[in-house]
């Protein structure tokens, strides 16, 4: 998927508190890294977000540890009557 994708910002998915998690690339094409990110592995930005630019909360997509997210921003729900995970 990151050797596919060449966009500034893509959807790849969402967490189970809400939010997107995406894969970004700055300026130069290269992916951002943990430097870029909050404790949780997200961040606020500009993304293409329902076919428009807007800026909001997000997680994103590296090749550092922890490679997606490393905690919940938000609060977490749960699927199918299973307890939601620790946040």
């Amino acid at each position: 998927m990151i050797s596919a994708d060449q966009g500034s910002s893509t959807l790849i998915g969402y967490a189970l508190d809400g939010y997107g998690i995406y894969l970004e690339r700055n300026p130069s094409g290269n992916l951002l890294t943990n430097q870029n990110f909050d404790a949780c592995h997200g961040r606020t930005s500009a993304v293409l977000w329902n076919g428009k630019l807007q800026t909001v909360y997000h997680y994103d997509v590296t090749l550092e540890s922890p490679y997606t997210l490393g905690c919940y921003h938000g609060t977490p729900i749960s699927i199918r009557g299973t307890p939601p995970p620790p946040a």
